[in-house]
């Protein structure tokens, strides 16, 4: 099984967030790719797709359509799954594979945490769930052209990153929405067998589960 997992970085935070994933984590293993707004990056394996529109503490809503695009092109067709997460997460590829194998390629999944708005007091009243960008997402080549054209067809609301993205997904009822208890928003909310960790900012977490 191949799994390619997206690194949504930037400048700001290179050398303090994904420099640390880079020497732990994603040491040496060439599917994991930080994508940047730093043309010039010395992150080993990054990709520029342009500059950021938003700002630093916020997802551009275009870089992330065209992170979509580029897992349909040749170099990374041939991937089973895909994942984006961002610069302050930690993420057991092994066992992220593991589970994965339990759902079949060609059905719509977007997987992720559903539940961290239930530990969040901002969200807990909101009327819809969504999966926090934080520990990531996955999906496979099925669900991208789903989301590509409901992207295509619609103009949504510039919001939250997750929420937008989300949205996108609420358009097509035929995306399946899954929970993974091993993904975790929050440090503090970790299975016993978690799978991607939001560090929420803490990158000092880094050593405590790189063992």
């Amino acid at each position: 099984m191949k799994v390619l997992i997206f690194v949504y970085t930037c400048m700001a935070y290179e050398k303090t967030r994904a420099l640390l994933q880079q020497n732990s984590w994603a040491k040496d293993n060439f599917d994991v790719v930080f994508v940047t707004d730093n043309p010039k990056s010395e992150l080993k394996n990054n990709i520029y797709l342009g500059s950021y529109t938003k700002s630093w503490y916020t997802k551009d809503f275009n870089i992330i359509t065209k992170i979509l695009k580029l897992c349909l092109e040749q170099r990374y067709f041939y991937y089973d799954w895909y994942m984006i997460t961002d610069d302050d997460s930690y993420l057991f590829i092994d066992r992220l594979k593991e589970y994965l194998k339990f759902f079949d390629t060609d059905k719509p999944y977007f997987i992720g945490d559903y539940y961290w708005t239930l530990k969040d007091p901002k969200w807990i009243e909101h009327d819809y769930k969504w999966a926090g960008g934080g520990c990531g997402y996955v999906f496979n080549k099925t669900t991208i052209l789903k989301l590509l054209d409901v992207i295509n067809k619609n103009k949504f609301p510039i919001d939250n990153e997750d929420i937008w993205l989300n949205n996108v997904i609420k358009k097509d009822t035929t995306i399946q929405r899954v929970h993974c208890p091993g993904f975790s928003q929050y440090p503090e909310t970790i299975s016993n067998y978690p799978i991607s960790i939001h560090l929420n900012h803490d990158m000092t977490l880094i050593n405590k589960y790189h063992k």
